[in-house]
């Protein structure tokens, strides 16, 4: 009898623990839902991330970015613009940009691969029960170094906004 116990709880406590882990699938979500039963954090959260550090003194901010292979990272992005996985819009009015202009800006002889370096992310957020926080890209806007003409560092300036999915967050019903 006392085995017959032992062995219920056994059971019990086995697949009392068994729970669902959301696939990678469920977890990237399609189109712009998650198929995931956690709640809703952040529908459409905006955030900035420099990429490069400014400062080659700066050991914090060279710290934050050694993980990165920046370069690389762009190139790709490229890369999937061009092979039409990825879709770019005009950052301020959201109109398609179709792939023929993103190579103009890239073989534009101002244009250097290396001023890209900031990124900003329009993400959706959800916390499962689990205490996991599932993160989707909606999109993400690369920003290029601006200089004034005495060569001092302005800012970073908008170049385009690259979408996976040509729906989301867009104004824009056409593809390139």
């Amino acid at each position: 009898m006392k085995r017959l116990f032992l062995i219920a709880l056994l059971l019990l406590f086995v697949l009392g623990g068994c729970k669902h882990t959301p696939t990678n699938t469920e977890k990237s979500g399609k189109g712009n839902t998650l198929s995931t039963t956690g709640k809703v954090i952040a529908d459409s959260l905006i955030y900035d991330v420099i990429i490069r550090s400014m400062d080659p003194e700066n050991e914090w901010e060279n710290l934050r970015v050694k993980g990165i292979d920046r370069v690389a990272f762009v190139k790709q992005i490229f890369e999937l613009i061009y092979s039409g996985k990825y879709y770019t819009y005009d950052f301020f009015s959201q109109e398609a940009i179709p792939i023929d202009s993103v190579r103009a800006i890239e073989n534009n002889p101002n244009f250097n691969i290396e001023l890209v370096s900031k990124i900003q992310f329009t993400e959706h957020w959800e916390m499962l029960e689990s205490g996991e926080l599932i993160k989707r890209v909606d999109a993400m806007t690369f920003g290029i170094e601006h200089y004034s003409a005495q060569g001092t560092f302005i800012g970073h300036k908008a170049l385009f906004t690259i979408k996976h999915n040509p729906n989301s967050l867009s104004k824009a019903t056409t593809t390139p």
